[in-house]
């Protein structure tokens, strides 16, 4: 049996989507991509692709600041030394 054949076996037994399962609306049974999947996957990558850079901002902006704060403690402890070794 061919795999047009055991697709369309498969159509003829379930007939209806909710039948199938919604993963058959968008997979063949050999997990082939149809066409109609394909905007659903770029809108999801494209998803995706948007929450990865809005935590890579926050993670810099965290970084950011903590490096901030590590500089104004080194710039403070700079003005201290001359009174520390002077006595």
């Amino acid at each position: 049996m061919n795999g047009k054949d055991a697709d369309a076996n498969y159509l003829a037994i379930a007939p209806r989507a909710a039948e199938r399962g919604d993963d058959f609306t968008q997979r063949t049974r050999r997990a082939r991509v149809t066409q109609r999947e394909m905007p659903r996957t770029s809108v999801k990558y494209d998803r995706l692709l948007r929450d990865l850079n809005e935590e890579r901002i926050a993670a810099l902006r965290r970084i950011s600041g903590t490096l901030e704060s590590l500089i104004e403690q080194l710039q403070a402890l700079r003005t201290r030394i001359p009174q520390l070794a002077g006595g």
